[in-house]
């Protein structure tokens, strides 16, 4: 399935997509102003859009197989987002109150918590690449479960970068490099918190330069 764009009714009234959404081998999906009820299923499929309501939205995702660029967006109101997945992602955007539920294999993914909180529950593992969390209204947390992992074994490491009001670190933040080490930023605009289990690293190997790490 290719080029399929749903709508749902105009702000006001509310259209609802009940039961499981599966999107399967497809390319070019949109599914726009409706509220889901269900787990919306994506597998194998390529430039998919999910966009929830000026309301409060609950979407939940889950990802299998090989998914390029993703977006998913609840829109105005208080949104509650859930990714469940082990795909390789190629571009993952997530907007909304953010948790992330599993362990993500991926190359990029950037978050926007559009001033609701973001909270990193689990491993989000990409190793060379970049997580960039943007929420420069409201809070980013990284629980004590949950951790960013921008290390690379064999090349430089990736980069992290989050921009929030306030910050918390409670698990871990690493972007090692088997060459060179790689980058975290961490720009809280009222308040950075590093908890006593909160570890941050971005080394090289024995051969390598020391990343670059800005607080």
């Amino acid at each position: 399935m290719s080029d399929l764009t749903l709508q749902g009714a105009a702000d006001g009234n509310s259209s609802t997509l009940t039961g499981a959404i599966s999107v399967i081998d497809s390319l070019n999906i949109t599914l726009r102003n409706f509220i889901f009820s269900g787990i919306i299923q994506v597998s194998d499929s390529s430039n998919v859009n999910i966009v929830g309501t000026e309301g409060d939205d609950e979407i939940n995702v889950e990802l299998e197989g090989t998914i390029e660029n993703v977006n998913v967006e609840g829109d105005a109101g208080s949104d509650d987002i859930t990714i469940n997945t082990d795909a390789d992602i190629g571009l993952g955007q997530l907007k909304g109150q953010v948790n992330l539920s599993k362990s993500l294999e991926v190359v990029t993914v950037n978050i926007s918590g559009d001033g609701n909180e973001v909270q990193v529950e689990e491993k989000i593992d990409i190793p060379g690449s970049q997580v960039t969390i943007n929420n420069p209204k409201g809070d980013v947390i990284i629980n004590s479960s949950g951790a960013i992992d921008v290390s690379d074994d064999e090349e430089t490491g990736g980069k992290i970068e989050i921009n929030a009001k306030r910050i918390a670190i409670f698990g871990s933040l690493s972007a090692d490099g088997g060459g060179d080490g790689g980058v975290i930023h961490l720009l809280a605009n009222d308040m950075l918190v590093i908890g006593n289990d909160g570890k941050l690293t971005a080394n090289a190997s024995l051969h390598g330069d020391g990343g670059e790490m800005s607080l």
